[in-house]
């Protein structure tokens, strides 16, 4: 770890599961719907659709269930901004407790809408991230470098290393700049896949099972 001069980090199923989330926002949504138009059935019927894997399960769920269209859009933008019950992984949480504890700050680069991210980031307890990029406030993707020439621009000269989960688009860009790149393997455990591209250019330097690998100096 100390090779490495500043520590960037990806979010979803990088910090936290990012299922966690998926499971906190159904329940929110169930439980508003409870609330709101006395249904008992959709919590259930929300669930079984989302462990089946359906692309849009709230639609569906909401069809079924025949409730008002008119409420869906509103519901959805509620779920974004609700509270979330997510929490740190045990190697995420002590990682950031070393960077802490060395006085050291961290970066977060993130794809997502701001107040879903941002609402993240507050629960984990992250607000201390010294720079926080997030896709819908940048407007531009992980692939484009400028994404991370500007969190460098805020960090004095180094080594800078990101951390994330996706071969397809998290490790391209740093690389071109210089940084070094290491994966997360969530074994399958992630919400989205982790195939990797034929290119090496999108390929990490080292891949890890759990993050508090990165506190042995030897893993970069």
């Amino acid at each position: 770890m100390d090779e490495i001069d500043h520590w960037v980090f990806d979010l979803d199923d990088t910090l936290y599961a990012e299922r966690d989330y998926v499971r906190s926002a159904l329940t929110y949504v169930g439980a508003e719907v409870e609330r709101l138009y006395c249904n008992n059935e959709f919590s259930a019927i929300l669930l079984a659709l989302s462990a089946q894997r359906h692309p849009d399960p709230i639609a569906q769920a909401w069809s079924q269930c025949m409730l008002p269209e008119a409420g869906r859009s509103a519901m959805i933008v509620a779920m974004r901004a609700h509270a979330p019950q997510i929490s740190l992984s045990e190697g995420a949480r002590a990682v950031l407790l070393e960077l802490r504890q060395q006085s050291r700050s961290y970066a977060i680069v993130t794809d997502g809408r701001s107040i879903t991210q941002r609402a993240k980031i507050a629960a984990l307890g992250c607000t201390d991230a010294a720079f926080v990029s997030i896709s819908e406030e940048i407007g531009l993707s992980k692939l484009e470098p400028a994404r991370f020439t500007a969190v460098a621009e805020g960090f004095p000269a180094g080594l800078f290393c990101y951390v994330g989960d996706n071969p397809a688009k998290d490790f391209f860009a740093p690389r071109k700049l210089g940084w070094k790149t290491i994966m997360l393997d969530h074994m399958g455990q992630g919400v989205h896949t982790q195939n990797f591209p034929n290119d090496p250019a999108y390929h990490p330097d080292r891949i890890i099972a759990d993050l508090r690998e990165i506190l042995n100096p030897n893993t970069t």
